[in-house]
């Protein structure tokens, strides 16, 4: 079992705002924000007008820069804007080429989902490579750079998820280092309600994997997601393996003590073999037919110099007992499916979350799924999968429909931002 490492005894993750921000220095603290808006003094009310209509976040994957859209069902686009400005781009490690990971969910506890903002692996040095935007709402630094321990992390990729992990009866907003990282460490912060620099509190630090996936995961990084798989009220943490020559699509539902660092793993492998291709798992936690209960949807990490078949989604189903997860299953079925032809999407890799995305709560939630790095177009879809608990002898998805461009078009694709190359993806649960 790994050792979990201890968060330090004072955490001072230093945010800025649009009024206290100076241009980063050797000796600054504070880590930058965006454009275009001025950021408001936080409230209980919602900020952006287009919030409320807003049901899907893409954002430019590896090879892009770092614009983000919000769209609403039917593509139209509410809002674009640049998540780093210009004169920080240095102090961050460069925004050209990184690409930007997107989440939603509600940080601040207002009752309102905030869109959070990381990046992937710096292109420049940095004084600030591990920087979390929370749009509209500031910024900090999670993880400190250096040599020395598993915490310091120079390479600047961070994963994010919300949800209320440890009983507290708020959110908290977990942090995980990416590629090049040596175990992936997990940080748990919470939002204090203070001034800069002390808005942001360290409750939680742990190693996300099993020293098993860890070893088989030569790249360092881990995906997360977050939502609750075993009916108790709280949300899981989900962590998963990354593209690399030994990783398995192997992955890790979280159960988090009141402490924050002393996580149960239940651990399993997103896709059978002959669909793990390089190796990476990307995951979203979902309701998919109403009843209350939610299932575990993966998609593949691409399979680029292998035979497997790559861009496909799965779904899995937790085995819940006396309130914790013991087993997985694979429902009967199609519990694989190809969502999207090879000619879209080289790399066969997909990002992925979920969300009320159809209009209608009472059937469920929907997939939405962006394309992998070296896609000669950016793209974005939006599935439903029709899943059946009761049939078969595992529940059984009976079937799927994509809701726009015809319902079993697999060539059919939202374009995105009309550049090559990856498309992350969140959306309103």
């Amino acid at each position: 079992m790994p050792t979990n490492t201890s968060p330090p005894a004072t955490a001072t993750p230093a945010p800025p705002t649009r009024t206290n921000t100076p241009r980063p220095s050797a000796t600054a603290t504070n880590t930058p924000t965006r454009v275009p808006t001025a950021t408001p003094t936080p409230t209980a009310t919602p900020t952006p007008t287009v919030a409320p209509a807003m049901n899907i976040i893409i954002a430019q994957g590896a090879g892009g820069q770092d614009f983000v859209q919000w769209r609403d069902l039917f593509g139209e686009i509410l809002l674009t804007y640049k998540s780093i400005s210009n004169r920080f781009l240095a102090s961050v490690g460069g925004g050209r080429g990184r690409g930007t990971h997107v989440v939603m969910g509600d940080v601040n506890n207002d009752g309102y989902p905030d869109v959070v903002e990381t990046f992937g692996v710096i292109t420049e040095p940095a004084l600030f490579p591990n920087v979390v935007i929370i749009f509209n709402f500031g910024s900090f630094t999670a993880f400190p750079i250096g040599e020395g321990n598993s915490v310091r992390y120079n390479y600047g990729e961070l994963r994010t998820a919300v949800g209320d992990f440890i009983s507290s009866g708020e959110n908290l907003l977990a942090v995980a280092q990416g590629y090049g990282s040596q175990l992936g460490i997990v940080r748990l912060f919470q939002y204090t309600g203070a001034p800069p620099p002390n808005a942001w509190r360290i409750v939680g630090q742990f190693q996300p994997l099993d020293d098993r996936p860890t070893l088989n995961n030569a790249n360092g990084g881990v995906t997360l997601t977050a939502g609750d798989v075993d009916g108790d009220g709280l949300d899981e943490l989900l962590v998963g393996q990354t593209n690399s020559s030994t990783s398995l699509t192997q992955f890790s539902v979280l159960d988090i003590d009141a402490t924050g660092n002393n996580p149960i793993r239940h651990n399993f492998v997103g896709f059978p073999a002959g669909f793990r291709g390089q190796g990476g798992v990307e995951m979203a936690v979902a309701d998919l037919n109403g009843d209350g209960v939610n299932e575990i949807v993966v998609a593949s990490g691409g399979n680029a110099g292998t035979a497997d078949t790559g861009n496909v989604i799965g779904v899995i189903r937790p085995v819940v007992l006396n309130g914790s997860v013991v087993s997985f299953i694979r429902p009967d079925g199609i519990s694989v499916l190809k969502v999207v032809g090879d000619s879209h999407n080289s790399s066969g890799g997909l990002s992925i979350a979920a969300g009320e995305l159809d209009g209608n709560p009472d059937n469920g939630q929907e997939i939405v799924f962006g394309s992998g790095k070296e896609a000669p177009a950016s793209f974005y879809k939006t599935i439903r999968l029709e899943y059946d608990p009761s049939g078969g002898v595992n529940g059984k998805v009976t079937s799927f429909r994509f809701l726009a461009g015809g319902p079993r078009n697999i060539d059919f694709v939202m374009e995105a931002f009309g550049f090559p190359g990856a498309v992350h993806v969140a959306a309103t649960r």
